[in-house]
């Protein structure tokens, strides 16, 4: 029984940090790329000239 509840719980926990991981991604490319200043304009621009 502990070992299910051992598997399960790192199961939980990598799929936890796999979030976080992607969502420090998406802010990272968010954020940065435009105060970085090219990838930012790029990003910026995209959705402006698709609208």
């Amino acid at each position: 029984m502990r070992e299910a509840f051992v598997i399960l719980g790192g199961v939980v926990i990598v799929l936890l940090a796999a979030g976080l991981i992607s969502a420090s991604k998406d802010i990272g490319r968010r954020g940065q790329p435009s105060a970085a200043g090219r990838p930012g304009k790029r990003d910026g621009a995209a959705p402006s000239a698709a609208t």
